[in-house]
């Protein structure tokens, strides 16, 4: 009788798995590092330069001067009851948070990357402290469109900011489009450790996405079904119309339209935050191969 065949165990290990809320939660409990970091992108900014924080303010404003000295002498450009360079800068308030958060989250885990082996958190910790540098470029034109609304109100009596409810409603949109652009990095940011052409894909995309946007312009002077398609495809039409409409009372948004774009943010941050997630087990090796 042969003896009875004993098969030997089998061992399955699998990798623990972990949730979004988990991973969000985990990354909320890591501010003291979010903070950090933060301090780090900032103070690198302009290091070894001569005019060092100066250019903070350069970058930011020079453009936005150029557009307004160059756009407010088309009539068609104006929006009504409100002085144009007041609509451009509260749009550059809005906007240069979504293109510096793109620009700067695309590179935040290859400029962090020697900090992978000493710190335990999340990855998304970096990209939140890349959100630092669009914070302070929009703190600098919130203070110019502060200064711009009390010289209006010297010059012309007119106080067109509007002190009601809805003021209190305007960091909602801004908070919303940085979720959208975080999602976004999650993904490009991850590429562009593989890739350094991200970088020139992004900055493109940028450009395009801002015409695309009514910071310079109204939506009024576009035909009915350009802005049904700006209002509905584009998230970030519609929260930059809510927004000013939360500063002045003015603007063509629709809730409809809001509430896409609401919920279009927060799913494209969640998608972006999994994937995140689903890909720290490798980045190290890719931090490695850049």
């Amino acid at each position: 009788m042969s003896p009875r065949s004993i098969t030997p165990p089998v061992l399955i290990v699998q990798a623990p798995t972990l949730s979004i809320a988990s991973y969000l939660y985990r990354t909320a409990r890591a501010a003291r590092q979010i903070s950090g970091c933060a301090r780090m992108f900032l103070m690198n900014l302009y290091r070894e330069t001569v005019l060092g924080w100066w250019w903070l303010i350069f970058r930011a404003l020079l453009p936005t001067l150029g557009i307004i000295a160059i756009f407010q002498h088309i009539p068609a450009l104006k929006p009504p009851g409100l002085p144009y360079p007041l609509y451009v800068i509260s749009g550059m308030v809005f906007w240069i948070v979504v293109s510096t958060t793109l620009l700067r989250g695309a590179r935040a885990l290859q400029v962090t990357r020697r900090l992978f082996g000493k710190l335990t958190a999340p990855k998304l910790v970096f990209l939140l402290a890349s959100g630092s540098m669009p914070a302070c470029f929009s703190l600098i034109f919130a203070v110019v469109l502060a200064g711009g609304i009390v010289f209006e109100y010297f010059v012309t009596g007119n106080l067109y900011l509007k002190l009601d409810w809805p003021l209190l409603l305007c960091p909602i949109p801004i908070l919303v489009a940085f979720l959208l652009c975080i999602g976004i990095c999650c993904f490009t940011s991850v590429a562009f450790l593989l890739a350094r052409d991200v970088r020139y894909v992004i900055s493109l995309i940028t450009q395009f996405w801002f015409y695309l946007t009514p910071v310079i312009y109204t939506l009024d002077i576009m035909p009915p079904s350009w802005q049904f398609a700006i209002s509905y495809l584009n998230p970030l039409a519609s929260l930059i119309e809510f927004f000013r409409w939360t500063l002045f009372g003015i603007g063509t948004w629709h809730a409809t339209a809001l509430m896409t774009a609401i919920v279009v943010s927060i799913v494209i941050f969640l998608l972006g935050v999994r994937f995140l997630m689903r890909t720290e087990w490798a980045l190290s090796e890719l931090i490695y191969l850049g």
